[in-house]
């Protein structure tokens, strides 16, 4: 288990020792240590798409944030004014815990629409969203969740979810109930209707067993699933599936 929380944090570009902290915390939110690396493993193209573009000093807003697991990472690489908001309260209740917990300031929490946000045109340098749009539905909502982060963004926009390439993962997903798989093209399309150019495309996690149906968690979330995600997630690396990861992410530079 060791080398696997050191190969996480490193995935997430961070030092451990920034990287233990939350980890633990997600743990004992989840119950399930297993889990928590796990969604840490996956979720770090989202550390590593930002951190090509958060530069010392800057401003970032984070749209959709959940637990302040990001903006932990963020004031590590030296960001300034950070903000991170989510339509749950409790989760921000939550959040605010965490980093009281772990004596960490300067990080903003905010209940907040990421279809009606409450900050200015350019307020940002980095407008972040991981995960999130997804949950939303409808093309129109879609349209306006990219029209409020390049509203408020100054220079860089940054957005993963889920990536209906991966038709294993799409598939497994529908018994599931979960929730709407774009295609790269789809996004491009909706960044550049609101004056934002894709500059980087990336995707990992090719394969996740949390995705299968109608299974008991223990079956599905132990060490050696967690290897076989891992001994897969390799194979999205290999130039021919590059693009087919369930997670994909794209970096937008605002015109």
């Amino acid at each position: 288990m060791q080398s696997l929380v050191e190969f996480a944090a490193g995935a997430n570009q961070v030092e451990k020792d920034v990287f233990l902290p939350i980890y633990e915390h997600l743990s004992q939110e989840t119950r399930s240590s297993i889990y928590a690396l796990r969604y840490l493993i996956i979720k770090s193209i989202d550390s590593s798409l930002s951190r090509k573009v958060i530069r010392e000093g800057d401003s970032v807003l984070n749209i959709g944030c959940g637990f302040p697991m990001n903006e932990i990472m963020f004031k590590s690489w030296g960001a300034g004014r950070i903000v991170g908001i989510d339509v749950d309260k409790s989760v921000i209740e939550k959040g605010k815990v965490w980093l009281k917990d772990l004596n960490v300031d300067d990080i903003e929490l905010h209940v907040g629409d990421a279809l009606n946000i409450e900050y200015p045109d350019n307020s940002f340098d980095v407008v972040v969203s991981f995960s999130a749009i997804e949950h939303v539905k409808g093309w129109e909502n879609y349209e306006k969740w990219v029209a409020e982060m390049s509203r408020v963004a100054k220079r860089d926009v940054v957005l993963t979810t889920s990536n209906r390439k991966n038709w294993l993962l799409y598939f497994l997903s529908r018994f599931g109930g979960f929730e709407h798989f774009f295609t790269r093209k789809e996004i491009e399309r909706l960044f550049s209707r609101h004056n934002v150019s894709v500059v980087l495309f990336d995707a990992n996690t090719l394969w996740y067993s949390g995705y299968i149906p109608y299974i008991p968690g223990k079956f599905k979330s132990n060490r050696w699933t967690l290897q076989l995600d891992l001994f897969v997630e390799k194979l999205t690396r290999l130039n021919a599936l590059r693009g087919c990861g369930g997670r994909m992410g794209l970096i937008g530079e605002k015109a």
